[in-house]
């Protein structure tokens, strides 16, 4: 069951695209921020779709005629809508229930038409009239109306076969899995996996059937499931996957996922410190493509491209800001020492890919300062070298990309101008990840550069959808609490505890539980704290 006040199939009752359903549909009560039931393991018989009135108001229905453009994308969206449902719910009846308008009665009753004609003889039509002297607060229906509506519905429902269960006996499919065998570079592995249905996925470290799998992934029960896995150095692991759906259809055989655990190496991102950029090409900025005036260097037609650029700190702990001025075309992900730490006209909680395109398409070229400072990223600069990296995304081919960076620090001192040199990477494709050993000529699995003070980073990504990863530094091995709290103070979640020893930890936040909104992250110890802000948005 999914609702919400004013909301509509396309839009809300206002006009706003953002106030469509079925883009937050889910298989829970929504009417509330904290929603009081739950319905992710029902399997419906009957889908019951209402959705039709804050649409008409939302494209002027009350005003005047309908555009037939709009008239269009209101078929095309329920059409959308109806595929959805049966894809979550194999084997479902579909009611699409019209208002009184007479105008969505004529839509809606095409809707059901063309869906029978295409072969879908799971979707149904019914309609209810306009009770004369039965709606109170602006047109909302009264008590009694409701009640005739009901009455309608009932009758509707009457008329077909609404109840007979589907005989629904094929088990969940794997559609995304890990690769076997892997290896992971740290003492943990994240294994993600998406099945063609709603299920759950249980594990083991035998190959045991779904029911006797005593370990279920930390995230599942609908498409996604993940789980977070420890071990050792040197050691190989193998583990057996298994998924079940909502009726209790198992698979059959299990999907074995194998992997090893080298701590003696790291992967490199293009981001981090340590890339070999050699390869890489390298000019004057401005550096781009399109329609861009005063470019120095060009670069490659692609979506995305990529740049880095290194600078040398005297000392780190003297400094309380930098700014770095971004200007080109026409959306930016600026990193600093392999951590993002800002994003400009690209998605706030997506993904972001070398095909990513830009949000919008500006009518000036973007010229943003770029603030890092305590609350946003300081702590990643370094005594010492630093990397500073930027991938700037085109909107389209035609405008094309363009790009040139300035930085400055909070004495006001230049560190590097406009139209200096940069490094950068056109190849159409993000640049590969590297291998390499964590301290070159030291041996020993657990040897690292310890740092150099009780750091709590910035959890990436930020805001974030499911799992963010979160960071932390300790200079000395100590007893420490992770932990997650809501804005009114509330504990959400306890991530890590006890006696950890020196160095670079990293824990992962799967916040499939808790509501969207802002919370605070707390790394503490016997005598500090440190505090960092996560967003999350569903």
């Amino acid at each position: 069951m999914t609702s919400r006040s004013g909301y509509g199939m396309v839009m809300d009752w206002q006009g706003s695209r953002s106030g469509s359903l079925p883009a937050i549909f889910g298989q829970t009560h929504i009417h509330t921020a904290t929603p009081p039931w739950d319905f992710s393991t029902w399997a419906p018989h009957l889908v019951v779709i209402g959705l039709g009135l804050n649409d008409y108001s939302g494209m002027g229905g009350w005003n005047g005629a309908i555009s037939e453009s709009n008239r269009a994308l209101y078929k095309s969206e329920y059409h959308k809508f109806i595929a959805t449902l049966r894809d979550l719910y194999p084997g479902v009846k579909i009611l699409a229930v019209a208002p009184h308008v007479e105008w969505l009665q004529l839509v809606i009753s095409e809707i059901v038409i063309e869906e029978n004609a295409a072969g879908n003889g799971d979707v149904y039509y019914a309609f209810y009239p306009y009770y004369q002297g039965g709606y109170v607060y602006d047109g909302h229906p009264s008590v009694a109306t409701h009640h005739k509506i009901a009455e309608e519905l009932i009758k509707a429902i009457n008329g077909f076969d609404a109840w007979s269960p589907y005989d629904d006996t094929r088990p969940p499919v794997f559609t995304r899995f890990p690769d076997s065998p892997q290896t992971s570079y740290s003492r943990e592995i994240t294994l993600e996996f998406e099945t063609d249905t709603y299920a759950t996925v249980r594990y083991s470290s035998q190959d045991e059937s779904w029911g006797e799998m005593e370990q279920t992934c930390t995230t599942t029960g609908q498409r996604k499931h993940a789980v977070t896995l420890s071990g050792e150095h040197g050691r190989n692991y193998l583990y057996y996957f298994r998924a079940a759906d909502l009726r209790g259809n198992a698979m059959a055989a299990s999907f074995a996922v194998a992997f090893e655990i080298d701590t003696t190496k790291i992967l490199l991102n293009w981001q981090d410190p340590g890339y070999d950029d050699g390869g890489w090409q390298s000019g004057a900025a401005p550096v781009g493509y399109g329609t861009s005036s005063g470019l120095k260097t060009p670069c490659g037609t692609v979506q995305t491209a990529y740049f880095r650029k290194s600078i040398t700190v005297a000392n780190a702990a003297a400094l309380t800001g930098l700014g770095l001025l971004v200007k080109g075309r026409e959306g930016a992900v600026v990193y600093l020492n392999g951590h993002e730490i800002e994003r400009i006209n690209l998605p706030a909680d997506e993904e972001i890919s070398a095909a990513t395109p830009a949000a919008t398409a500006l009518a000036a070229n973007l010229s943003k300062m770029v603030v890092i400072n305590a609350a946003n990223g300081l702590q990643f600069l370094r005594t010492g070298e630093n990397q500073i990296a930027v991938e700037m995304h085109a909107f389209d081919y035609a405008r094309g990309i363009a790009f040139d960076a300035q930085l400055i620090d909070n004495t006001n001192t230049i560190i590097f101008k406009q139209g200096s040199e940069w490094k950068f990477a056109d190849g159409g494709e993000e640049p590969e990840k590297q291998l390499r050993d964590k301290l070159a000529g030291i041996s020993g699995a657990d040897d690292q550069e310890l740092p150099q003070g009780f750091l709590l980073q910035q959890n990436y990504p930020n805001p974030f959808n499911l799992s963010t990863t979160i960071g932390f530094e300790l200079p000395v091995g100590q007893e420490i609490s992770l932990r997650i709290y809501d804005v009114k103070g509330a504990e959400v979640a306890t991530l890590a505890g006890g006696a950890l020893p020196a160095g670079l930890h990293q824990v992962r936040w799967i916040a499939d539980k808790a509501a969207s909104g802002l919370y605070f992250i707390r790394l503490k110890s016997p005598d500090r704290q440190v505090l960092r802000k996560a967003l999350l948005l569903k």
